[in-house]
Order: structure tokens, then sequence, then C-alpha cells
């Protein structure tokens, strides 16, 4: 009996996941997708590098883009004085058709890199279930974000999750809430990494930082709390903060229909 009862379940998993994809991996299937890159400029060519990088920019009006293309400075933080550009809001199949790649690739080569250099570029995918507000994919920029780097643990993903479920969960009817979006690193960077964008009108919003996962120390019991440092303790490895500054003239939005 028992093991019909076990053939019934995976069949009812093999029909509801295929191929026994998971939750997590469908999600990250139909998910709204991002791209970021780090590009640090050269020694005393941070003016060259804005100029080219708004040549290269119209190099992307021209050709009528679709995308959207962000650019922050980074005001603190270890990447201190580097520049970030991200894409926000793709599915998948928009990576294997970007607007005149070998143009675009000849044009960086004219404009941008001779001034920087391009350090790292990662795939993201939007968790829509644990974030509030989606600001990038809706194209309402903030002048500032708070950007946090979450590093678990391999095999911690579960329980890190968790607390952001539960926090998450426990806020939702809170009204004056701050906006938040979480992001998960699908290739490109260290596995298990996820990214919170906190968005911030002013830099004194900073003062309340390290109040967004510690929440639900005021809406949870004193076991639960205990339990849910636990799984923060033991999941995660490592958080790096950095703060950035949205330049609107190293930005390119297209046009909307």
């Amino acid at each position: 009996m028992k093991t019909i009862v076990r053939i019934g379940i995976e069949a009812l998993l093999l029909a509801l996941f295929p191929l026994g994809m998971s939750v997590a991996a469908q999600q990250r299937q139909t998910s709204p997708a991002a791209r970021i890159v780090v590009i640090k400029p050269k020694e005393g060519m941070q003016k060259q590098f804005e100029e080219g990088y708004k040549r290269h920019l119209e190099w992307h009006r021209r050709n009528k883009d679709t995308w959207t293309w962000y650019g922050w400075q980074i005001i603190a933080g270890d990447r201190f004085g580097y520049f970030m550009d991200g894409t926000f809001g793709h599915h998948w199949e928009d990576f294997d058709a970007p607007v005149s790649p070998a143009e675009d690739g000849a044009d960086n080569a004219i404009n941008v890199t001779p001034y920087a250099n391009f350090l790292s570029l990662g795939h993201y995918v939007l968790r829509p279930d644990i974030s509030r507000g989606n600001l990038l994919e809706d194209q309402t920029p903030s002048p500032f974000i708070e950007l946090l780097s979450y590093y678990i643990r391999p095999g911690k993903e579960a329980e890190f999750e968790e607390v952001l479920r539960k926090t998450h969960g426990a806020w939702r009817g809170n009204v004056g809430l701050r906006h938040y979006t979480w992001y998960q690193l699908i290739n490109g960077g260290e596995q298990t990494t996820y990214v919170l964008l906190v968005p911030l009108n002013k830099l004194s919003e900073l003062q309340f930082s390290q109040k967004l996962l510690a929440g639900f120390l005021e809406v949870k019991s004193l076991a639960e709390v205990r339990r849910l440092s636990g799984h923060l303790d033991s999941a995660v490895r490592e958080v790096r903060s950095e703060t950035l500054r949205y330049r609107a003239d190293l930005s390119y939005l297209p046009v909307k229909n």
C-alpha cells in the first residue's frame, strides 16, 4: 500500500511539475528576468567614460531599442565609484534577440571600453512572491537605491526563503511600509546569491536600513523569532550593503507606445 501511495504522489508531482521541476524552478522560468552589469571607469577617465556611455545610449535610441537601460553610480560600499547598469522586466527569450548585438558590441568598443573595464554581468530573476513593489519593471526608478547582497550557504536556500516569506507575509497588509524588491541570481556570479533593492527618496532614509528583515521581531512570537533568527544565522554567510544614485542622464527609457 505504501508503494502505491508513493507512486501516486510521484505521478501527481510529475503532472504538476514536468521532469521533476520544483516550484522555485518554475518561478525562475515565468518571472521577469534582469541583466545587471558592473563597470569600473579607468583611473582619471570618469568624465570620458560618462561622455562615451551617453554616446552609446544614443546608439540604442537611434536603433529604436525597446529595452530599458538604467544607470547608477555606486556612492557607498566596496565598489564606491563604480557604475552599474541594468535592464529589467524581460522574458528569458528576450536575451536571445537583443537589438543588433554585433553593432552594439562595436559601438561599445568605440565609446565605452577605452575608458572603463566591464567587471561583471549577471542574470537575475524577480521574486514577486516576496517583494513589495517592482519599481524598475514599472519604469519608476527612485533617486537612490539601497542594495543588499545576501550570500547564502549552499543547501540553506529553503531556510533563508522561509524567513523572507514569513516576513513578507506579516507585512502584506501594512499600507505604510516601504517598498522592497528581491532578485535571485541565476547566472554570472556566486550561486545562492539574493539581492534586495530598497528604493530611497533621500539618503536620510538609510537610517531604517537594518530594520527590514528584523521586522518580524515585532509581529512574531518569541519562539518563532528564535527559530527564524536561527535560520538567518545558519543560512547567511555574508551580507554586503551599497548605496546607488540613479543617473537619469546615463539611462535610456524607450518611449512607451
